[in-house]
């Protein structure tokens, strides 16, 4: 939990009717609800955004997941997962997810779906992308086809509407290049050059207020939200974030959690 704050959800979520829905939904099994892979309007408007802003987008898609099964999971735990996914855009080296492994049993649809969810997350915000950005289109469409899933019909118009700003908005902010995307043949297999041609790929992080309609976000507030996250982290309550040692250890530079 953050520092002397109660957890609440967005203000879009408590509007949403999804905290007082009946804990019943359809379900097929693990692994059944991804969806298409491609071609649709979805994976054409995710497909405008860089690595950093799909996942916000990703992030926050997980929040309306997370706040449907709040009287089934533990919630703050895997609202920690949320907030060191967030923090993963500022500096990879933030987040550890190891505790994440075997954490979520598959004995019920509720964590069936819970556990499809966090996997589609983690794989949208894979370290290697800092190296080699891309935009997970695919696993991200899965994960909007899982929440879609689980969430009744007034919750779920409610999280479309949601979803279609913040992906119009992230792709205002931070849109991803239009150019075709180099390969490595396009600099001699040198590696080191297309890693810097990659780069406007990534993108720049994007504080959660920035896709939340309510909050009337502007684009110079951007470093004083993302200073306000990083030092609201607390690392010994948070399983998912690295202390301060260790990301030395890993070569941070500079005073971690802090901008």
């Amino acid at each position: 939990m953050r520092k002397d704050v109660m957890r609440t959800p967005a203000a879009y979520i408590q509007a949403s009717g999804v905290l007082d829905s009946p804990l019943k939904f359809p379900w097929e099994g693990e692994g059944m609800h991804f969806g298409p892979s491609q071609g649709t309007k979805l994976h054409a408007a995710l497909g405008k955004l860089t690595t950093r802003g799909i996942s916000t987008v990703a992030a926050l898609t997980l929040e309306w997941v997370l706040w449907r099964f709040h009287t089934a999971i533990d919630l703050e735990r895997f609202l920690h997962y949320v907030d060191s996914t967030l923090a993963w855009e500022i500096d990879l080296r933030y987040r550890d997810p190891s505790s994440l492994k075997g954490s979520i049993p598959k004995d019920t649809p509720t964590n069936q779906a819970l556990g499809d969810a966090i996997w589609m997350v983690r794989q949208v915000t894979d370290d290697d992308y800092w190296e080699y950005p891309t935009v997970n289109t695919p696993t991200t469409a899965s994960l909007v086809s899982i929440t879609k899933q689980v969430l009744p019909a007034k919750p779920k118009a409610a999280f479309l509407a949601w979803l279609e700003v913040a992906i119009a908005t992230a792709a205002k902010l931070d849109p991803g290049p239009r150019k075709s995307r180099p390969v490595i043949g396009d600099f001699g297999g040198d590696r080191d050059e297309l890693r810097a041609a990659l780069r406007p790929y990534f993108g720049q992080p994007l504080p959660r207020e920035a896709l939340d309609p309510e909050a009337g976000y502007k684009a110079a507030q951007r470093d004083e939200l993302l200073s306000r996250l990083l030092a609201g982290l607390d690392v010994k309550k948070n399983p998912f974030l690295r202390s301060p040692d260790d990301m030395k250890k890993l070569g941070f530079t500079g005073t971690p959690y802090k901008l």
